[in-house]
């Protein structure tokens, strides 16, 4: 009797799993069919949400934030020359490049960008380097330092659309209850080098979103700096 038991409850139970674990399979094989149809979907929105802009009126200064591959300093010049600033503020680190070779006698990626946008348009004496800082929190300071030093009311932040979100959550924390007015611009994106759809396909695009996601995290915790700011 008591063995029959057994096994009425064992064929139950074995029942009971089938049926749980049938379901359990199901509700992943769905999972999966949805993330297979909206992932795309979902990664480019994502891409999408980093990437802000604000309405660029006349200011006292563009700055062009350092790094990229030339399209923030092309894209400030090109402000500059259509008006939309008085002076140009070129920020980044001091290190002289080849300095292993030249020690300290070599030029600085701030100064050959200055060259740069002289050469395109930009008077020797608008185009201001100031250099030492070596991240967007310091790019920040330097830049506070600058626009109170030279009575700056507004200033128009130049950098790449995956870095837009970031930048303007640390200019607007830095900038706080400050008198000077802030936007960020970055260059179109039918003429940019980042592109949001696809960009997991792509090294350079998945680098881009990848590293901001990680430093988005990092100023949070670090600086109290929030990208919905």
């Amino acid at each position: 009797m008591n063995h029959r038991n057994r096994e009425s409850r064992d064929q139950t139970r074995h029942r009971g799993c089938t049926s749980g674990c049938s379901s359990r399979l199901s509700g992943l094989v769905l999972l999966v069919l949805l993330a297979w149809l909206l992932g795309p979907s979902i990664l480019t929105a994502y891409a999408r949400w980093l990437i802000v802009q604000d309405t660029v009126e006349r200011a006292d200064a563009v700055v062009a934030l350092s790094g990229g591959e030339g399209e923030r300093l092309h894209a400030s010049i090109n402000l500059y020359n259509q008006g939309k600033a008085s002076r140009l503020l070129l920020v980044g680190p001091a290190i002289p490049l080849l300095k292993v070779y030249t020690d300290n006698d070599s030029l600085t990626m701030g100064e050959i960008r200055r060259r740069i946008a002289v050469r395109h348009g930009v008077p020797s004496d608008s185009a201001i380097v100031s250099l030492g800082a070596t991240s967007t929190w310091e790019e920040a300071q330097t830049t506070l330092m600058e626009a109170r030093a030279r009575g700056w009311r507004s200033i128009t932040v130049v950098t790449d659309p995956f870095h837009t979100r970031r930048a303007r959550a640390t200019f607007h924390k830095t900038f706080h209850e400050q008198p000077i007015r802030i936007a960020v611009y970055h260059t179109p994106l039918e003429h940019s080098s980042s592109n949001p759809r696809k960009w997991w396909t792509r090294e350079r695009d998945l680098m881009a979103v990848m590293t901001e996601t990680v430093k988005m995290v990092f100023y949070a915790y670090h600086h109290h700096v929030y990208p919905w700011s």
